[in-house]
């Protein structure tokens, strides 16, 4: 013990202990014991507190600023060690993604099992999956809940370089959109992370150039929808940003597009415009937005010929389709889910194959496929 330590402790149990000199009543108020006591811990310098005016603030305001310095300290070291250098394997990867989550019944021995297979899913553990291609790990899927953050993932992630996939779906990982960049993981195709808690802006994904599936979920998660950028927006196929706090207009040609599910955001449109605009679309759920306009018959030669689901109940949008003397519209269409859907129109209901839902006991939604 340092002779400054022991000094700070003398002086704490001769200042706020009750002896003889000093009565259990001497006037210390127990914040100010506390923070004597704080001061012998954390080895501030004594001379910096006099027995005089302020002592009290003087102190209170010192042990203050030595734990908020820790706190930065300790906060700097993370993120040091977060973007120091990637596992130097793809089995050392793996294992601290083990680590993080928790896993004690886990098969590093399966990894190897994985590189000898092609596009086929291997168990490391429950909620944990790879699959593997020419040798190499290109899908990650780990749906176990754990206390990790963005920043935690990096050394894992960028040492996986051949990594197309991560799904993390319901595994609660938090941090921001912005320390994704700290993965390094420039082949990203498909990033999954509805259910965690991550927060930040669209803008912070451009990052991955050849992203083609993006799935967020949480009202943290803002920006506009031009924020991902033209480069993503010419290649998406799946975009699923349901209950986010993303706003702007869904307009512009959408020639990838396979999948869109806003549902419960701020985002706008006109719903023909939509199908005009996106012609491999085939699943399209529009429920709780401020995507408006009359949904009508596109024509043969109309948008929306690749429809399979069009769920648009409690939304802006209206029904003007009237029963047609030939071909049905939307013939691949399978369920159709109007519930709440102005009707003021007059709602003619073709004879088509597909289900309607028109009230609320009859409407289901039905999970992502892709």
């Amino acid at each position: 013990m340092t002779s400054q330590c022991m000094a700070q402790q003398r002086l704490f149990h001769e200042s706020v202990l009750p002896g003889p000199a000093h009565p259990a009543n001497s006037g210390m108020t127990p914040l100010t014991l506390f923070v004597w006591l704080l001061l012998a811990v954390c080895r501030l310098p004594c001379s910096a507190y006099r027995a005089e005016g302020g002592l009290e603030h003087a102190l209170q305001a010192e042990a203050v600023s030595a734990i908020q310095e820790a706190s930065e300290k300790d906060a700097v070291a993370r993120s040091n060690d977060a973007s120091g250098q990637c596992a130097g394997s793809e089995e050392q990867a793996i294992e601290l993604l083990g680590k993080l989550w928790g896993y004690k019944d886990f098969s590093i021995s399966n990894i190897m099992k994985c590189k000898e297979e092609k596009w086929r899913p291997v168990k490391l553990g429950k909620g944990f999956d790879v699959t593997c291609n020419n040798g190499s790990i290109v899908t990650l899927g780990i749906k176990k809940k754990a206390n990790a953050q963005i920043l935690d993932l990096s050394a894992a992630i960028c040492g996986l370089p051949n990594l197309q996939d991560v799904v993390l779906d319901g595994s609660n990982v938090s941090g921001r959109l912005e320390d994704l960049k700290d993965w390094k993981a420039d082949g990203l195709k498909r990033l999954h992370m509805r259910g965690c808690q991550v927060e930040g802006e669209l803008r912070d994904l451009q990052i991955f150039t050849k992203l083609k599936a993006l799935k967020l979920s949480g009202p943290s998660i803002r920006g506009y929808l031009q924020d991902l950028g033209q480069r993503i927006w010419d290649q998406i196929e799946i975009l699923d940003l349901r209950k986010t706090s993303v706003t702007g207009d869904f307009s512009g040609k959408k020639e990838s597009l396979r999948g869109l599910w806003l549902q419960y955001t701020d985002v706008t449109g006109d719903i023909m415009r939509i199908l005009e605009d996106s012609p491999k679309l085939e699943y399209l759920h529009l429920p709780g937005t401020k995507v408006g306009g009359p949904l009508r018959d596109p024509g043969a030669s109309g948008g929306g010929q690749s429809l399979k689901e069009l769920v648009l109940y409690n939304s802006s949008v209206t029904f003007d389709i009237k029963a047609p003397g030939g071909q049905a519209p939307f013939q691949n269409l399978t369920k159709l889910d109007l519930t709440g859907v102005n009707e003021s129109v007059g709602l003619s209901v073709p004879p088509c194959k597909f289900q309607l839902s028109l009230g609320r006991a009859e409407s289901r939604q039905l999970r992502p496929l892709w």
